[in-house]
């Protein structure tokens, strides 16, 4: 399924956060604590308010902190969220007032920007967490760390590294080795190779923004979804079945893993 790309641009305000889910627990949401909200304009504000005062309200750049918490009282994850800002102003009610408006530009824990099923590899899913913390600012990182996923993901595939000829390792290429697992595991083509080709961007390619990051998190999702999905395990339950022609023999606490 396709990130819900609106949900991960919205903004902040003083009272208020978009509904993410809790990576912790995974069933409450992010609630801001309106009381930890703290901003102060940027050092090129303050130039601009010292020439002229009236320029508040007036897209005034500002940076800020602020904390959130689960609303699932079993769980009550805590995230510290920082960024940017810029203050505004309105005449709804008939007077001028001002507000503000916050976009994140780090998060930690950070929402999963797509759920990690829980049969993934431990490592691997701790690469896509780290991965998701760096996707709110720092997108050729964020790439990179991808790419690094990529890696771990075709390890735990059993890709190798290297082959040997004549008694001399030579290494493989990531390039190949995402040809190799293409060909043993078909279903992964061509997510693999498209997240390879994103991976790379972040080390060679300036000017990404924040929807190149959502296409890798697409390609990465569809890939690690068919991979460790509950779905999956049924699929290969029902291929043991289909196989054994009847009812599989297990010992007793024995799972179908």
């Amino acid at each position: 399924m396709a990130i819900n790309r609106e949900l991960w641009q919205s903004h902040l305000t003083r009272f208020h956060a978009p509904r993410w889910l809790c990576p912790r627990c995974g069933k409450g949401h992010l609630v801001l604590k309106p009381e930890s909200v703290f901003f102060l304009p940027s050092g090129a504000a303050y130039a601009q308010l010292e020439e002229d005062p009236e320029v508040r309200g007036n897209d005034l750049e500002l940076r800020f902190s602020a904390l959130l918490q689960c609303d699932f009282k079993a769980c009550e994850e805590t995230a510290s969220v920082a960024g940017v800002g810029e203050e505004k102003s309105t005449h709804a009610s008939g007077h001028r007032e001002l507000y503000v408006v916050l976009f994140p530009r780090f998060i930690s824990p950070s929402p999963e920007l797509f759920p990690i099923p829980p049969a993934t590899p431990e490592h691997l899913a701790s690469v896509i967490k780290s991965a998701f913390i760096l996707s709110w600012g720092n997108y050729e990182a964020c790439l990179n760390g991808v790419r690094l996923c990529l890696e771990i993901l075709l390890d735990f595939m059993r890709i190798p590294r290297s082959t040997t000829k004549a008694g001399k390792r030579n290494p493989l290429t990531l390039h190949r080795r995402v040809e190799l697992a293409q060909a043993n595991v078909p279903a992964t083509k061509p997510y693999l190779m498209a997240v390879k080709h994103l991976g790379n961007a972040g080390s060679h390619t300036s000017g990404l923004d924040r929807n190149d990051v959502f296409d890798c998190f697409d390609l990465l999702d569809a890939v690690v979804t068919g991979l460790y999905s509950e779905q999956k395990r049924v699929v290969s339950l029902a291929g043991k079945i289909v196989k054994k022609r009847g009812p599989l023999k297990r010992k007793a606490g024995q799972s179908d893993e």
